[in-house]
């Protein structure tokens, strides 16, 4: 009897190694998608699309002057001009000496109006924005 349940020990041991196998060999049979490296055609009238955004963001108290609600105070200095910091309702600031802000860009255009995105994102980063 000890001798029977040995064997059946080492078959179900076999048909547990078989079923691992045959799980590894469906993985390995998975087929490839080969890598598709899209393209895309520059549209033509791109450069004279405008766009304008909102960046919501907590500034350290004192970095700016902020304006009320839709009534912002552009920014100036090295900031690009007529962009704007307002207050916004949806912000609240968790951390000590900072308040919430949203900067307003004007409206942009273009190849420029990405260089002032990027300019918006460097003083930003400079003031120690969250």
């Amino acid at each position: 009897m000890v001798h029977d349940l040995q064997r059946r020990e080492d078959h179900d041991e076999r048909d547990d190694a078989e079923r691992n196998d045959a799980r590894c060999d469906d993985a390995r049979a998975i087929p490839t998608v080969p890598a598709h490296r899209q393209t895309q055609t520059p549209n033509p009238k791109a450069a004279d699309l405008t766009f304008g955004i909102e960046i919501e963001c907590l500034m350290p108290r004192g970095s700016m002057r902020v304006g009320g609600r839709h009534l912002g105070i552009e920014i100036g200095g090295e900031w690009p001009a007529g962009w704007k910091a307002e207050s916004d309702g949806s912000l609240t600031s968790g951390i000590s000496n900072y308040m919430p802000v949203e900067i307003v860009s004007p409206i942009l255009k273009g190849a420029d109006g990405i260089a002032q995105i990027k300019r918006v994102g460097e003083l930003l980063a400079r003031l120690d924005a969250a």
